[in-house]
């Protein structure tokens, strides 16, 4: 028995989407293809000169489209909401927690203050204890809403409930926590490469934590899978991404709306901001369950396309990920401290000069002095040869405006600053030297007292 065109159509199409011959001939198997059909067609699609005779007829192929951006929308908004209470209920455990904590700091201080301002004033006061106490409640509160999050996961695939998710996905949070840190390194590299790539490999990898969840793939095979299912439906799963983006801003506004109001009128009652406080979480947790049911649902149908085409998802190509996790690294570790040294060492330049030009300007006034001693006047000052060589100090500092005036019994002499453009530094024959906010005008022989004083 020969294969026919479609089987032939079939095994060309894979071999150009990068599929080896054994990943071809095992989803051929898998769907009912004798292995001496499948290797006659791999010799005919080889060698087109081999003539080939009329094959078996083809196997029934299921068909199985990509959700439209409404269809996906309308599944996952029917999904969470039949599952709202305990999907929520996972993604507000961390508010739970952080409600009781900040509760019991505000019923310490009688509702006197709102919790960051307890803080604040606790910083302040140098108070190490209570600041090193709040500390841990902080790394306490981060890992219990790292936790929901692979809770949320486990739940949206597993259909568990709330105790059930957070009992079996303890053992996951390493893993999904790695995940989500070269998937940070991985976008975080492509930004570097001028924003677009970043756009383009966050895309790839927007299934990999499903793909983790689901599948059990780790590290970089996850990413690596992730972006297997998204090869040829890239702009398709852009689009649905800025889809839910957008839906979730405009949820965010409207929450911020409500919330807006319901907490201006709470302030108005002892204790009242809590409430604001609760309210807000619940709706905060809410757009988190929406996300990944919404994620898992694109995640699910870009799997069923692709099983059922016969050919299982390859592995994928995970060196390119370590490649651009290891750029990341780098980035952070060598030139990011190299960035912050030399911007600032250049910030460090202006000010040095500015140092030299209220120096210089200081010292004007010790040859000023001399000069009235011997003159009984200020007249003609400006020019005086001592008076000139400090002020060419003062340009070579950078100073590009500079004003001198005198008269018999005054004198005042500015210059512009280099760091702080706009601002000039003045000194005076009544001992003024300080910062003005605008330069000195003909016939003025004072500083006027606007600035910091030197």
């Amino acid at each position: 028995m020969e294969p026919n065109q479609e089987l032939l159509s079939y095994i060309k199409s894979k071999q150009t989407d990068g599929y080896g011959h054994e990943e071809i001939k095992a989803a051929l198997l898998k769907a009912g293809w004798e292995d001496s059909i499948i290797e006659r067609a791999f010799v005919l699609v080889n060698d087109p000169q081999v003539s080939s005779a009329q094959a078996a007829p083809p196997l029934p192929v299921q068909i199985v489209s990509l959700d439209t951006v409404g269809g996906l929308l309308d599944k996952s908004f029917k999904i969470f909401r039949e599952r709202f209470v305990t999907l929520v209920g996972i993604s507000f455990v961390p508010g739970i927690i952080t409600t009781i904590i900040a509760l019991v700091i505000l019923l310490t201080s009688g509702f006197q203050s709102d919790l960051p301002s307890l803080l604040k004033s606790y910083f302040l006061q140098g108070n190490r204890s209570l600041t090193g106490l709040f500390f841990v409640i902080y790394l306490i509160v981060l890992v219990a809403s790292f936790w929901s999050q692979v809770a949320l996961l486990f739940s949206v695939h597993n259909k568990t409930n709330i105790v059930e998710s957070y009992k079996k996905s303890y053992s996951k949070i390493l893993s999904y926590g790695w995940i989500g840190f070269l998937s940070g390194l991985v976008v975080f590299a492509g930004i570097l490469l001028f924003i677009v790539p970043g756009i383009i490999f966050a895309v790839w990898i927007s299934l990999s934590a499903f793909v983790f969840i689901v599948e059990g793939e780790k590290g970089t095979r996850a990413l690596a899978k992730s972006r297997e299912y998204v090869r040829g439906y890239w702009w398709n799963v852009f689009v649905k991404l800025v889809a839910l983006f957008g839906v979730a801003i405009i949820a965010l506004i409207g929450i911020g709306i409500v919330v807006g109001i319901i907490g201006s009128i709470a302030r108005l009652i002892p204790g009242g901001t809590f409430v604001s406080d609760i309210l807000s979480t619940v709706f905060q947790a809410a757009i988190s369950s929406f996300y990944m049911v919404y994620i898992y649902e694109m995640y699910k149908n870009l799997k069923e396309v692709k099983e059922a085409g016969g050919l299982a998802v390859a592995q994928g190509k995970k060196g390119l990920f370590i490649g651009l996790a290891i750029l990341g690294v780098l980035f952070i570790i060598v030139v990011l401290p190299i960035a912050i040294f030399l911007a600032s060492y250049g910030s460090a330049k202006p000010k040095a000069a500015d140092v030299g030009i209220k120096s210089s300007l200081s010292g004007v006034r010790v040859s000023a002095e001399m000069y009235y001693g011997g003159q009984m006047s200020y007249e003609g000052l400006c020019g005086q040869a001592s008076i000139k060589q400090y002020l060419d100090g003062v340009k070579k500092d950078g100073s590009n405006d500079i004003f001198c005036g005198a008269t018999q019994n005054e004198y005042a002499i500015s210059a512009s600053l280099v760091s702080e453009k706009g601002k000039y530094f003045c000194v005076d024959s009544t001992g003024y030297s300080g910062m003005i906010n605008a330069q000195l005008g003909s016939g003025v022989t004072a500083c006027p007292k606007e600035g910091v004083v030197y």
